[in-house]
């Protein structure tokens, strides 16, 4: 752990929700009362929480209060299978310090791209494209005191989305084009919020248009609301300055050796240590980290004095943006907290060990959230965390799955 806050430009991808607006369901009542007929009554019952073990991907089952079942049968898919169990898909926004926003959980395949070449120039066409987390699939929105955004490439930011020639009919394709700065309505963008985690991206001059995906040759035009299929008419957003750009695991199952007498020989640290791996394996987020004192692995953890700052730090090899093929989480006892000191907690030993944990599995440093997360210094040092925490699982979840 670096001791300066590292702290990154927000960024977004822009993403197709795989939700339709059109979806009706039918319900109907599965008395769980094999051969005895329920007595009359003139209460009605009410359905109370869910059975989460009865999930299909289109089904979903609720207790009621007369203990019977409802199950509810929807036309779309509304549960995707992840990590062995049905999980809800949610396209939920939450609202990040920089006023932009990040999803929550969702099956996704397809992400908002600028070009087939990859390219940020002047007049590149925007399509639909497979995601791969580079430069050019990523959004930074700024937001005008009228309420609609700019949205732009954050690498460069002389250009912008841009409604090629500025016309307010549907059918007008989109574009990177050169900002123009004050009220340039081809440039702007509202972001409307459709009620169920999914948003529509309008132009700011609007006419009934709305950004929309096209089948046939993936780019991205204006279309009339409502004319044609809403799986391509609307959106989601997901933060991207979670993950670094120094590499990580190419999945989440690692054995770790411990190298050093603190790692394995001294019984507070043997403590923190196998917390922080179980508090990583219980976390939802599908890491399996097992550690091991003899025979050989390409993943080593040592605990050691070292007359420096940092609390602690990860290695990987090679260096850069690219899988790692070997590592080494270093714990130093001597950093600016002081880890080796008799009076330090445990939890606060375990915080370290699972904070550089979390760096084999993509996880940056600090990312700029407004969520708790594990990965933030002053969450640690200030704020107790120990654990890894729904924004720290989210975001493994979404580089991995």
């Amino acid at each position: 752990m670096k001791k300066a806050f590292l702290s990154k430009a927000l960024s977004f991808l822009l993403v197709i929700s795989i939700l339709l607006v059109s979806s009706l369901f039918s319900g109907f009542t599965l008395d769980n009362t094999a051969d005895t007929p329920p007595e009359a009554t003139t209460e009605k019952a009410v359905m109370l929480d869910e059975d989460v073990t009865k999930r299909t991907e289109n089904e979903r089952h609720f207790h009621n209060s007369d203990g019977s079942y409802t199950a509810i049968q929807y036309s779309n898919p509304v549960n995707f299978m992840q990590n062995g169990k049905w999980e809800e898909i949610n396209n939920d926004l939450s609202l990040t310090r920089d006023g932009t926003f990040r999803n929550t959980n969702a099956p996704v395949d397809v992400r908002l791209s600028q070009n087939l070449d990859g390219g940020l120039a002047d007049g590149h066409k925007i399509i639909s494209y497979s995601f791969h987390g580079g430069d050019n699939q990523q959004w930074q929105f700024s937001r005008y005191s009228d309420g609609s955004y700019r949205i732009y490439p954050p690498s460069k930011p002389n250009l912008t989305l841009d409604i090629w020639g500025g016309g307010p009919g549907a059918g007008s394709e989109l574009r990177l084009g050169g900002y123009v700065a004050g009220y340039h309505t081809n440039q702007r963008f509202f972001i409307c919020d459709y009620g169920d985690g999914r948003y529509i991206i309008a132009p700011a001059f609007y006419n009934h248009t709305v950004l929309a995906a096209n089948s046939s040759d993936s780019y991205i035009k204006t279309a009339v609301w409502g004319n044609g299929s809403y799986l391509l008419q609307t959106w989601t957003l997901a933060q991207v300055d979670a993950f670094t750009d120094n590499g990580g695991l190419s999945n989440r199952t690692v054995t770790i050796k411990l190298v050093s007498g603190l790692a394995t020989d001294n019984s507070s640290w043997n403590t923190a240590i196998e917390n922080a791996r179980v508090s990583w394996n219980n976390s939802g987020a599908g890491v399996s980290i097992t550690t091991t004192t003899s025979g050989s692995s390409p993943h080593t953890l040592e605990v050691a004095p070292y007359p420096i700052t940092w609390d602690g730090w990860c290695y990987k090899n090679p260096t850069g943006n690219v899988v790692a093929t070997s590592s080494e989480i270093v714990i130093n006892t001597l950093g600016d907290h002081n880890l080796g000191l008799s009076g330090v907690s445990n939890t606060l030993r375990q915080a370290a060990v699972a904070h550089e944990m979390g760096h084999l599995f993509w996880l940056n440093d600090n990312p700029a959230t407004n969520q708790y997360s594990l990965m933030i210094y002053d969450d640690i040092f200030i704020g107790g965390i120990y654990l890894p925490l729904p924004f720290d699982v989210y975001n493994i979840k979404f580089r991995y799955d």
